[in-house]
């Protein structure tokens, strides 16, 4: 594999103090090694070498410059960035400068350089958000298909975090694009600090995870986050908060809330295998602004345009406000789902349901669809067959389900003798053009029956026959109180 379709991604705190290692030990998979080439002061070195130089995401934390009242974030960060590019110039940090991209996360909490010590308040989650939707955008520039995970140099909460929304991130990233994703995680044995002249003789960067993450993987991982930030009772629905308790700046609040609700109901239709609901949630999510929640997304997240939310003093920097972390897994999995050019209004065709179904559904609801519409076609083309004269447009399913179960001879069911294509007599015929010609009963849905029949509910779905493709939609007042009978079931 190229280096072009990997992508290293690695978290440090401060390098200052990082001891020179004669001979690192890259462990590789499938129980293969390699040795660096040369002494290094980083494990980002020898894991560039062993995958043969390729593209690098270096998270830095924001504390490693000190905060003045003379300077604003913009300024503290650029700072930040010359320091680390101070270091990867040096060739015992980094072989290949030029591979890499320095983003300076949000960091929290007491720090010192030199004799000097300062703190940054905030909640954590700034990290988590931050990091989710920066790697999110720099796997859809790059478009890996083998991701390095170096968490050797991170400091306390930085590799837990940047762990899960790295795997976050590639789940939003693999919906929006189809891709399988190989994940190396890399974690060195400890090497004690020192000065510079300090030399440590022998240290191992430890494989220790190494999975593939593919499309139902990435929706486990996904709904799974999903579900705990936004189905669990204390879930509130403002995409930030400020700790202090400030008001938060004008932020497209409402389009926010209605982006948040669509998602909750996304992942709850995708969960209970709800084909239909999907659909229509998809149609609600094309038709938000999602480019430009995106925008405050990375502002409140500290990703750019973010200075005016950060109180700085001397020794000390507040983020006044912090993205929540659903807020950031819900703008990436929407722009992942805008991303595929989805059909917005109804009737929606059988195959689009099919293919949504692919995309969005679990393993075990996909299956159910697709006996769903095996059934559904079958009982289509038992009326083309039999009723020719009657046109299919906007007709309860429940209709074609009656037509379907006829009972023909010893028990045996219409649609049984339509799949064995043997004839049927007469009487059959004018018992389907009996019910064809029935006025329609406004029945209410059988939540039952919605999950059973992946979301083609009889009662309330509405088949259309139109050029030879199978479109599907609900009743009119089935519209409005969606969401109801899916936060019902």
């Amino acid at each position: 594999m190229s280096s072009d379709e990997t992508l290293l991604i690695a978290v440090w705190g401060n390098p200052e103090s990082w001891a020179t290692v004669e001979r690192y030990v890259v462990e590789l998979p499938e129980n293969q090694e390699w040795l660096a080439e040369k002494p290094y002061r980083s494990t980002l070195g020898p894991l560039m070498e062993a995958y043969s130089h390729p593209t690098t995401l270096l998270y830095a934390p924001s504390t490693l410059e000190k905060p003045t009242r003379d300077k604003d974030y913009e300024q503290i960060r650029g700072e930040v960035r010359r320091y680390i590019e101070s270091k990867i110039g040096d060739e015992h940090y980094c072989p290949t400068p030029s591979r890499v991209e320095i983003a300076v996360a949000p960091s929290i909490g007491s720090f010192g350089k030199g004799q000097e010590t300062y703190s940054s308040r905030g909640p954590i989650e700034l990290y988590s958000s931050h990091t989710h939707i920066a790697t999110y955008n720099k796997l859809m520039r790059e478009k890996p298909t083998k991701i390095i995970l170096d968490l050797s140099h991170g400091v306390n909460y930085m590799p837990t975090y940047l762990r899960q929304t790295t795997e976050t991130a590639i789940a939003s990233y693999i919906l929006a694009t189809g891709k399988t994703v190989k994940l190396l995680v890399y974690n060195s044995a400890p090497v004690p600090g020192g000065d510079r002249g300090r030399t440590i003789e022998e240290s191992t960067i430890h494989l220790v995870e190494e999975k593939e993450i593919n499309g139902w993987d990435a929706k486990r991982i996904l709904y799974t986050q999903l579900g705990l930030q936004l189905l669990k009772p204390t879930h509130q629905a403002s995409p930030i908060r400020s700790p202090l308790g400030l008001k938060v700046p004008e932020h497209d609040g409402g389009e926010w809330r209605r982006l948040l609700e669509a998602i909750k109901y996304f992942v709850k239709s995708a969960e209970l295998g709800q084909s239909l609901p999907l659909a229509y949630i998809i149609g609600e999510i094309n038709g938000i602004d999602i480019q430009r929640l995106y925008r405050t997304a990375e502002r409140f997240a500290y990703i750019r345009d973010c200075s005016d939310l950060v109180e700085i003093g001397d020794r000390t920097i507040i983020f006044r406000y912090a993205l929540r972390y659903g807020a950031a897994l819900s703008i990436t999995l929407a722009n992942s789902i805008k991303s595929k050019d989805w059909q917005g209004t109804p009737p929606y065709p059988i195959d689009h349901i099919k293919m949504i179904s692919k995309n969005y559904m679990t393993l075990a609801t996909e299956r159910l669809l697709e006996s769903e519409a095996r059934q559904l076609e079958d009982r289509v083309g038992i009326v083309q067959k039999l009723l020719p004269h009657h046109r299919i447009d906007k007709t309860p399913y429940v209709k074609l389900i009656e037509i379907g179960n006829i009972q023909i001879g010893k028990g045996r069911r219409l649609l049984d003798i339509y799949r064995e294509q043997h004839n049927v007599d007469e009487k059959a015929v004018e018992e389907a053009e009996e019910i064809m010609r029935r006025a329609d009963k406004q029945e209410s849905p059988d939540p039952r029956n919605l999950i059973a029949h992946a979301g083609l509910e009889q009662n309330i779905t509405l088949i259309t026959l139109k050029e030879g493709r199978i479109l599907v939609e609900y009743r009119e007042d089935i519209r409005s109180r969606l969401k109801d009978l899916i936060q019902s079931l």
